[in-house]
C-alpha cells in the first residue's frame, strides 16, 4: 500500500529540463507527491516539508539529495538500480522521516560482461563502467558524471549585445558539479555475500546574475558495507554499516566581511536486519540498529586579513540513537492478509551545550543551563506502530487499511522553500522535541483486462505533531540560541488520490490526481490563527504519456497542473525616523497562480553498429512557454521610496534540448 515503484527505464523516458533524467522529479508524478517549489526537487508528499523525507542511497541517508540549488537530484541514472517511494504504511524496518520513504539502490555490476554506457548532454555528461570481478561470482560498476553549467551559461552570455533579452546577462559564471558512484559485489561462497558502495558528489556555485557576492560549495560523501548471510532455507541476514556525511560552505566575497560560513553533518549506523519465512502464510522480519551523529550547524572564519569578521563557531550538537523492530506477516485466511509491526527507539542528543528557554510573550532569554561534555541533555523513548490488512475481494480488486505511527529526531531549519544548501539540520534535544506523525489510510485497488489496467483511490488523513515554524522576523543566522527563534504546534493533513496505469502494448502512461489539505496550528505564528505551508497544494493533476512509434523512434510527453505555492507578501508600508519598512499581517496568506506545463521529447534509436547502442534525444520544456512562477519578492519602488513593489520570477520559458546515449 502507497508503495510507488519507477523502472530506470520509465524515468529516462520522462521529459525533463536540458533532458537530464532525474529519478526524484520523476518522484513528482505519483500521486500525493508536489514539488514544494515547481521546477526544484524540494518535495512535499502528503502534507509534509521536504525536510520530512527520508531519502536513502544504498541505506546511506542523503541530507541534501540535489544539484544546482535543488534543479537536479545527485542521482546518477545510469548507477541506479531500483527506486522505492513509501508515502505511507512504512514497514517497521523504516523510520525517522514523518512523510516518505525515498528508497534507491545502486545496480549491482554486470556479472557476465563489461558493459560501457554514457551520454552527452547540454548541460552535463556522464560514463559507467560495469562488468565482472570473477565471472557470475562478483562485479564491480563505476560511474561518474559532470555538469559544465557554468561554461554553458558563460557562453550564452556572449549573445547579450545579439539577444535584447540577454541584454543584462552576464559572464564570469562558475556553475558546476560532479558526482562518482562505485559497488563492487562479492560473493564469497553460497551462503555469504558482500556489498561494498560508495557516493562522492560536489557543487560550485557562482552566478553573477543571480549575485556576486556570494558563493557556495556543498556535497555528499557515503559509504556501505553490507553482508548478507543466509543460516538456512528459512532465515538470513543483512549486517550493514553506513556512513554518510554532508557539508556546505558560503562564502561572501566582495564585501568588507569577506567570511567562510561552514557547517557540517557526519552519521554512523550499524544495523542487522532479519527474515524469517516460517511457511507460506507466516514471515517474520526484525532487526537491531544503532547510530551516531556528529552536527556543527555552523563556523565562521575571515576569509584573508581584510575581513572584519572575527572568528566564532556554533555549539556542535551531537547524537546517539539505538532501536529495534520486527513486523510479522500473516496470511489470517485464503482472503486476508495482515501485517502488524512495531519499531522502538531511543535518541539522545549527547556532549556539550549550551540550553536557553524563550518566552514568546517578550521575547527574552529567561534562564540557561550549561552541560559537561559527555552527558546526557535530554532522551526520548519513542514507540512506533505499524499495522496494514489487506483484503483480497476478487482476482483483481482488493481493500487495504493501514496505520503508521513516525518519529523524526532530526529538524530541518530553512527558510525557503527550495531546499537550499545553506539549510540547518539539528537533532531534537532540551527545547526542541521529536517531531511526530500518525497517519491513517484506506484504499481500493482494481486492476481491468487481465492486470493491464491499474486503478487506485487511496484516501488518508495525518496528524503530525511538534512540528516547527520560525517565529516572526527571526534571526537565523549566527544565531547560537537557534531554538529560541522556533515555535511549535501541529498540523492537519488529509486528503484523496487518484491513479490509473496503463503498462502494454504501443502507448504506456499514468494519470495522477490528488485533491488535499495541510493546515499548521502553531501558538505565537499568524496571530494565533491556523495558515497553510508554501507546500499546500489542494489540486495536483499529472499525465504521463511514452508512446513507441516504431522500433527506433519513441515519443514521450509529461502534463502537469497543479495550484500555486502559499507566500507571504507585505500588505502595506509604515514610516520610522523618515525610513519605510514593509509590514505583514497574515503567514503565507497569498497563492501564486496555478503552475501548469507540458514537456515532450523525442527519442531516435539507430541501427546497432556492431555492439554500439546509440539514442538521440530531443525535448522541448514548457513547450507553450508558461510563465510559472518561481520565486516572488517585494522591494521598494525605485521612483517612490514610500511605496512598495512585489515581482514575480519565472525561471525559464519554452526550453529545447538535445542529448546523445549510448551503450557498448
Amino acid at each position: 500500500m502507497s508503495l510507488n515503484k519507477l523502472s530506470i527505464q520509465t524515468i529516462k523516458r520522462i521529459p525533463q529540463v536540458v533532458g537530464e533524467a532525474d529519478i526524484i522529479k520523476s518522484l513528482q508524478y505519483m500521486p500525493g507527491v508536489a514539488a514544494a517549489n515547481e521546477g526544484t526537487n524540494s518535495i512535499s508528499v502528503r502534507g509534509g516539508s521536504f525536510g520530512q523525507n527520508l531519502v536513502m542511497l544504498d541505506e546511506a541517508v542523503l541530507l541534501n539529495p540535489n544539484h544546482a540549488l535543488s534543479l537536479f537530484s545527485t542521482f546518477n541514472p545510469d548507477a541506479i538500480s531500483t527506486v522505492d517511494l513509501y508515502t505511507s504504511a512504512f514497514p517497521a524496518k523504516y523510520g525517522g522521516r514523518l512523510s516518505s520513504i525515498i528508497d534507491v539502490r545502486m545496480k549491482e555490476g554486470n556479472n557476465k560482461k563489461n558493459v560501457i554506457t554514457g551520454g552527452v548532454g547540454l548541460l552535463s555528461s556522464r560514463l559507467t563502467i560495469e562488468g565482472p570481478i570473477k565471472k557470475e561470482k562478483s562485479s564491480f560498476i563505476l560511474s561518474g558524471r559532470y555538469s559544465y553549467a557554468g561554461i554553458i551559461v558563460n557562453q550564452v552570455a556572449k549573445l547579450n549585445s545579439i539577444i535584447p533579452a540577454l541584454k543584462n546577462f552576464r559572464s564570469g559564471n562558475e556553475i558546476n558539479f560532479y558526482d562518482l558512484n562505485g559497488k563492487f559485489n562479492i560473493e564469497l561462497n553460497e551462503k555469504n555475500h558482500l556489498f561494498l558502495s560508495g557516493y562522492l558528489g560536489h557543487d560550485h556555485f557562482y552566478f553573477k546574475n543571480f549575485s556576486d557576492n556570494f558563493s557556495l560549495d556543498w556535497g555528499n560523501e557515503t559509504s556501505t558495507i553490507r553482508w548478507n548471510h543466509i543460516f538456512g532455507p528459512k532465515l538470513f541476514t543483512n549486517s550493514t554499516f553506513v556512513y554518510s556525511h554532508y557539508y556546505y560552505d558560503y562564502r561572501l566575497i566582495n564585501d568588507t566581511r569577506n567570511f567562510l560560513w561552514q557547517a557540517r553533518m557526519t552519521n554512523f549506523q550499524l544495523k542487522s536486519d532479519f527474515d524469517y519465512y516460517a511457511n507460506s502464510k507466516l514471515k517474520l522480519s526484525y532487526g537491531v540498529f544503532s547510530g551516531l551523529s556528529v552536527t556543527l550547524p555552523g563556523k565562521i572564519s575571515p576569509n584573508d586579513t581584510s575581513s572584519i569578521i572575527n572568528q566564532f563557531s556554533l555549539n556542535n550538537r551531537n547524537s546517539m540513537e539505538v532501536g529495534a523492530y520486527a513486523e510479522l506477516g500473516y496470511k489470517i485466511w485464503e482472503p486476508v492478509d495482515i501485517k502488524i509491526g512495531a519499531r522502538g527507539t531511543s535518541f539522545s542528543e549527547i556532549g556539550e551545550t549550551t540550553i536557553y528557554d524563550y518566552n514568546i510573550n517578550n521575547g527574552s532569554i529567561l534562564d540557561s543551563m550549561h552541560y559537561s561534555t559527555g552527558q546526557k541533555i535530554k532522551t526520548f523513548n519513542n514507540l512506533e506502530p505499524r499495522l496494514l490488512v489487506n483484503f483480497i475481494l476478487s482476482s483483481n480488486s482488493a481493500l487495504k487499511l493501514s496505520y503508521a505511527g513516525t518519529t523524526q529526531y532530526y529538524h530541518l531549519l530553512s527558510n525557503s522553500s527550495i531546499g537550499m544548501p545553506t539549510d540547518i539540520w539539528i537533532p531534537s534535544g532540551k527545547k526542541i522535541v521529536p517531531q511526530e506523525s500518525r497517519q491513517f489510510n484506506i484504499g481500493f485497488y482494481h486492476d481491468f483486462f487481465n492486470d493491464k489496467l491499474e486503478s487506485s483511490v487511496e484516501i488518508y488523513y495525518k496528524r503530525m505533531d511538534h512540528i516547527i515554524d520560525f517565529k516572526d522576523n527571526a534571526d537565523l543566522f549566527l544565531n547560537n540560541n537557534i531554538e529560541a527563534q522556533l515555535l511549535t504546534g501541529y498540523a492537519h493533513a488529509y486528503g484523496i488520490e487518484f491513479y490509473l496505469k496503463k503498462d502494454y502494448g504501443k502507448m504506456k502512461g499514468w494519470i495522477s490526481y490528488s485533491l488535499s489539505k495541510v493546515t499548521n496550528h502553531i501558538a505565537g505564528i499568524n496571530n494565533n490563527k491556523p495558515y497553510s505551508p508554501t507546500y499546500d497544494k489542494p489540486h495536483n493533476l499529472k499525465v504521463v504519456m511514452l508512446y513507441d512509434l516504431s522500433k527506433k523512434w519513441t515519443f514521450s510527453s509529461s502534463f502537469a497542473l497543479c495550484s500555486g505555492s502559499n507566500l507571504t507578501v507585505p500588505a502595506g508600508t509604515f514610516k520610522y525616523y523618515g525610513a519605510s519598512f514593509n509590514y505583514y499581517t497574515q503567514r503565507n496568506a497569498y497563492r501564486v497562480p496555478a503552475f501548469h506545463e507540458l514537456d515532450i521529447s523525442v527519442s531516435y534509436h539507430p541501427e546497432p553498429k556492431k555492439k554500439l547502442q546509440s539514442e538521440f534525444l530531443i525535448s522541448i520544456n514548457n513547450i507553450y512557454n508558461r510563465k510559472n512562477v518561481f520565486m516572488l519578492y517585494s522591494r521598494q519602488d525605485d521612483l517612490n521610496l514610500d511605496q512598495t513593489k512585489s515581482y514575480k520570477l519565472y525561471l525559464y520559458g519554452i526550453f529545447p534540448s538535445v542529448a546523445y546515449n549510448f551503450k557498448f
